[in-house]
């Protein structure tokens, strides 16, 4: 039970850093064509933009690291009452 647990979780690990990963260099390379072509963006758009996106995806890591160590620990204590 605990080896499908941590392949889930790696699992869904992987197609979240995936998912952001792609999102974050698809808005940083739009936002640096946009500067490059002059589309109205300045290099301080694009400097604010990925400001924004660390500030945004740093409290989303946080909080996805306590959710998997809150069910880890949880999962632990029903393998030990059952015991």
């Amino acid at each position: 039970m605990e080896w499908w647990y941590n392949a889930s979780l790696s699992v869904l690990n992987t197609a979240q850093n995936l998912v952001i990963t792609g999102g974050l260099t698809a808005g940083t390379l739009l936002c640096a064509w946009y500067v490059y072509k002059g589309y109205g963006l300045t290099a301080g758009d694009y400097v604010l933009f990925s400001a924004y996106m660390i500030q945004l995806y740093s409290p989303l890591n946080f909080f996805g690291l306590y959710y998997r160590c809150k069910i880890f620990h949880v999962t632990s204590c029903s393998d030990v009452i059952v015991s």
